[in-house]
């Protein structure tokens, strides 16, 4: 998938190659946030305001240059990786539920999009979220 270089560079590899030692040497690194690149601590809500943030986000992203959502990375209210922090995983709430989101609160509808959970090993059970979004050739998506 084409993301920007920049990415790569900062994170150290390609975001679909991600693991939590690349995650923690970002916190150690204090990476920044940006237009294509954002951390989140908590799995979206699974309210309608939880959904409609998750579409925001993922539309904003795809609007641009497109860039990587990593959920289970607090950042501090600094805006950089601040500390990991692995989440238990949410029956019901997984790659499906964030698919279907995406199906459904996002028009056009976004191609391509890479969903996908990262063990921790530092924390057993718990596991962080990849969410990888490409630029868009159909855009503007709301």
């Amino acid at each position: 998938m084409a993301l920007p270089a920049r990415l790569t560079a900062a994170l150290g590899r390609h975001p679909d190659h991600l693991t939590e030692d690349d995650l923690q040497r970002a916190v150690d690194n204090q990476i920044p946030e940006s237009v294509d690149l954002d951390w989140k601590k908590d799995f979206y809500q699974g309210t309608d305001a939880g959904k409609k943030e998750l579409a925001k986000d993922v539309s904003a992203m795809a609007n641009t240059a497109g860039g990587i959502i990593v959920i289970g990375v607090d950042d501090g209210k600094k805006d950089h990786a601040h500390d990991l922090a692995p989440s238990e995983p949410v029956q019901g709430r997984g790659e499906e539920w964030i698919r279907s989101v995406l199906a459904n609160w996002i028009q056009p509808v976004i191609p391509n999009v890479g969903v996908r959970p990262v063990k921790s090993t530092a924390h057993e059970g718990k596991i962080y979220w990849i969410i990888t979004v490409p630029p868009s050739t159909r855009a503007p998506h709301a």
